[in-house]
């Protein structure tokens, strides 16, 4: 009996399935895939869409640089609407992470019915319109975001970058709603950054500056719980419609300067300063502010 315990936690661990190794596009790799196994991605552009996981649990893992940033990027090339869709049976335990979405036509990132774990990804440089959901279209889930960037992106007038709704009502169980820790939404142009319906929806320690929104957050018989956010130097209403200030949040015209270097406003010059500088290097930021950071590097005075 003892002899067949590592044959069964290998069944559990599941495989690696290397793009382009084994499979050359992600697409055929998620059609391979067999529940607990793991896809992981080489660095690289990969002109993909309608890329629907159907198997549970599923890992889908991109490749990062010397920086800890996504390198690899799925683009749509502005001919396809969803690059990841996770709403098919089977799907509910899926995790994405070091992933970069661009070139959709809107709603990026799918999901129905399910709820997955989505970890350091970017979402930039996607312009649609009037699309709810232009980066992110989510219904009935409770998915979770950590770590992910949301800038440059156009959904039109009326539409919004993140989408959340609820079929069967609201939920108003903070222990059980969609949340995005540690995220940062920058530079975007919308009706709405983050909008819910029927829905509710929890924000903790992001930053939402920059963005041009009629609402930046907007809930339509939903709740939006906020704890420990920054919404700084936004056009239009901060927050329309029903929210919870959990604590620690700041919202004003103006975003602080907590000393040079400190673009995150973490209150210390780090590696997320410099991972943001990078990332949106060239807009806004520049050679200088690099030097700015690593000149400045620690606690703020």
């Amino acid at each position: 009996m003892l002899s067949m315990l590592p044959l069964i936690q290998a069944a559990a661990i599941g495989a690696t399935i290397h793009v382009p190794g084994d499979q050359s596009t992600i697409a055929q790799a998620v059609q391979a895939a067999a529940p607990g196994d793991t896809i992981m991605i080489a660095a690289g552009t990969y002109q993909e869409g309608n890329i629907f996981p159907s198997v549970s649990p599923l890992s889908i893992i991109g490749e990062v640089d010397a920086d800890g940033l996504p390198a690899v990027t799925l683009d749509g090339e502005n001919t396809t609407g969803i690059l990841i869709g996770i709403g098919v049976v089977g799907s509910e335990d899926v995790t994405l992470e070091n992933l970069r979405f661009t070139g959709s036509q809107g709603n990026a990132l799918w999901i129905y019915h399910m709820s997955p774990l989505v970890q350091n990804c970017v979402f930039s440089d996607i312009t649609t319109n009037n699309i709810s959901g232009t980066a992110i279209w989510a219904s009935d889930s409770r998915a979770r975001f950590e770590s992910c960037q949301f800038f440059n992106i156009d959904a039109g007038l009326s539409g919004s970058i993140v989408n959340l709704k609820g079929v069967t009502g609201l939920n108003g169980n903070n222990q059980d709603v969609p949340s995005f820790a540690s995220c940062i939404f920058e530079n975007n142009s919308c009706y709405s950054v983050v909008s819910t319906q029927f829905w509710d929806v929890l924000l903790d320690t992001c930053t939402l500056r920059d963005n041009t929104a009629n609402s930046v957050l907007a809930s339509h018989q939903g709740i939006i719980t906020l704890a420990n956010n920054l919404l700084c130097n936004n056009t239009g209403t901060p927050i329309s419609g029903d929210w919870v200030d959990a604590g620690g949040n700041t919202i004003t015209d103006q975003c602080p300067i907590s000393c040079s270097g400190d673009y995150d406003l973490s209150g210390e010059v780090d590696v997320t300063d410099l991972l943001l500088v990078i990332a949106e290097f060239g807009n806004p930021y520049s050679v200088t502010d690099v030097l700015i950071v690593i000149a400045n590097w620690g606690p703020c005075p």
